[in-house]
C-alpha cells in the first residue's frame, strides 16, 4: 500500500506530514521505534522544505509532496520516503548547529540510505529519498 500528500510549504505543515504518517505506518502495523525513526526523518526533510525550499515560508504556489511507499523482500519490509519540492535551494541566514548539513545528517542516522537530488542551473525543486532499516513482515 502507498500514501502520497501535496502541502502548501506554511509552518504547520511539518505537523500535519508526521500526523499523517504516523496514521499510516499504524494502518501498515509498523513497529513503535521503527516508525519513531521514519516521522523523524520526514518531519525534518519536509522542514527543510518550509524553511529552505521558497523565498519566503508560505509561497504562493509552492508545494512539498510526501509520498511513502511500502517495500517488501524476503520476508523484511522496508518504506522507502520521498520528499519533493518544486523551489529554490536558499542558505540560512544564521546558521543553526553544526555545519550546514545537519539536517541530511541526521536523517541519514535515522534511516538505511539517503539520496538527495538539487536542480541544476536553472531548474529548482530538490527531492530526498530515503529508504528505512528493514523490519520482519507483518505476516511473518
Amino acid at each position: 500500500m502507498n500514501w502520497q500528500r501535496s502541502f502548501a510549504p506554511v509552518v504547520e505543515t511539518p505537523k500535519r506530514a508526521r500526523d499523517e504518517l504516523r496514521w499510516w505506518l499504524a494502518e501498515q502495523g509498523w513497529p513503535g521505534g521503527r516508525a519513531a525513526e521514519l516521522v523523524a526523518a520526514v518531519n525534518e526533510a519536509v522542514t527543510n522544505v518550509v524553511e529552505h525550499a521558497y523565498p519566503v515560508v508560505g509561497f504562493a504556489g509552492g508545494v512539498v509532496t510526501v509520498s511513502v511507499e511500502s517495500v517488501e523482500a524476503g520476508g523484511q519490509r522496508r518504506v522507502r520516503l520521498r520528499v519533493v519540492d518544486d523551489g529554490w535551494w536558499q542558505p540560512r541566514v544564521e546558521p543553526i548547529g553544526p555545519p550546514e548539513h545537519f539536517g541530511l545528517d541526521l536523517i541519514s542516522g535515522l534511516m538505511d540510505e539517503v539520496w538527495l537530488r538539487r536542480g541544476g542551473i536553472g531548474r529548482p525543486g530538490t527531492e530526498i529519498v530515503m529508504l528505512s532499516r528493514s523490519v520482519p513482515d507483518a505476516r511473518g
